[in-house]
Parts: structure tokens; C-alpha cells; sequence
């Protein structure tokens, strides 16, 4: 269960295994000892701090768009399913882009193309807000995205010291 993120389902099993323990009065030997019982009670402990972060990170869900009017309803759709806050920049589009963003609760930001990714991608993130920033194209969605939040917070208590994920993107064209 831990492994599939679900942290509480993983806590209650947990608390069920240790009540088995327990309550055994059985005549076959138990393999499992209080050695393991430590184990797996640290184990739940850290589940439990995964599960309560889980709750208290904030994810922004940031694009930067110019005429994505056709991938955009996906995306923000995506994104509200994980995204604490929503942002994004035009850089200049001709089509509805920015009324759909707006449309899709977003917060809208301009800013003429310039020439430089790096410059309109910096003040995309300089208007995000959230604890970690999820950062894709408006043509990019999260397979499952009600599960960002438990597989940050594992992140975060597993590796404090992780700055960014990568991740694999699967390419599904149109045809």
C-alpha cells in the first residue's frame, strides 16, 4: 500500500499486523518477532509524516502557452486535479489561450516573446507560489494526477535534500 502511496491504507494494515501480533495464541511458531514490530512501527511512523505532508504541500501548476487555445481545456482540466494554484504566461498568442486560462481559474500573466526561453520561463516561476512547481507544456498531463501530492511528500521525506524531480514523459501523438 505504501508503495502504491496510500499512506493510511498502509498505517491500518500496519496497525492490523501488529494486533494479529499480538493477539497470536496459536501452537506454530511465529516468524514475525518484536524486532520486525520496531521495524514496521517506524516504518508507519514515516508513512504517517508522508501522509501528513501530503496534505500540507502546495504544488503549482505553471505553463507557459502561445496559441494553445486546442491543448489548453486538457491541461487546465489536469492541472486542477493536482494543482494547489494554477499559472500561467502568454507569451503572445493570437487565439483564446488566455481567455480559456482565465476561464479555467488561472492566474494570467504576459509577457511579449522575446527571444529567450530562459527569460520567459523565469518569470513564469517567479509568479508561482507553491512549495514545488510542476512545470509542463500545455500539450503534457499527468497520468495520475490526484497522486502528485503523496509522491512529493515521499519525496520530500525520503530525500530532503531532492531539490527537483524528473520525471518520464510518455509521448501519445494525435494518430
Amino acid at each position: 500500500l505504501a508503495y502504491d502511496l496510500d499512506f493510511s491504507g498502509a498505517c491500518r494494515e500496519a496497525e492490523a499486523a501488529e494486533a494479529c501480533f499480538r493477539g497470536y495464541r496459536g501452537m506454530e511458531p511465529m516468524l514475525f518477532d518484536e524486532g520486525m514490530l520496531r521495524q514496521l512501527r517506524e516504518r508507519a511512523a514515516g508513512w504517517r509524516r508522508m501522509e501528513e505532508r501530503a496534505k500540507q504541500l502546495r504544488i503549482s501548476a505553471c505553463v507557459m502557452v502561445r496559441n494553445e487555445e486546442k491543448n489548453l481545456p486538457l491541461w487546465l482540466d489536469n492541472a486542477a486535479r493536482y494543482g494547489d494554484e494554477i499559472v500561467v504566461l502568454d507569451t503572445g498568442s493570437e487565439d483564446d489561450s488566455l481567455a480559456l486560462a482565465e476561464a479555467g481559474g488561472a492566474r494570467c500573466f504576459t509577457l511579449p516573446w522575446q527571444g529567450d526561453f530562459s527569460l520567459a520561463r523565469n518569470a513564469l516561476l517567479a509568479h508561482a507560489e507553491g512549495d514545488w512547481v510542476a512545470m509542463l507544456d500545455a500539450d503534457e498531463t499527468f497520468f495520475e494526477p490526484e497522486r502528485l501530492h503523496e509522491f512529493l511528500a515521499e519525496v520530500e521525506c525520503r530525500h530532503p535534500e531532492a531539490q527537483g524531480v524528473e520525471l518520464v514523459i510518455s509521448n501519445v501523438d494525435e494518430d
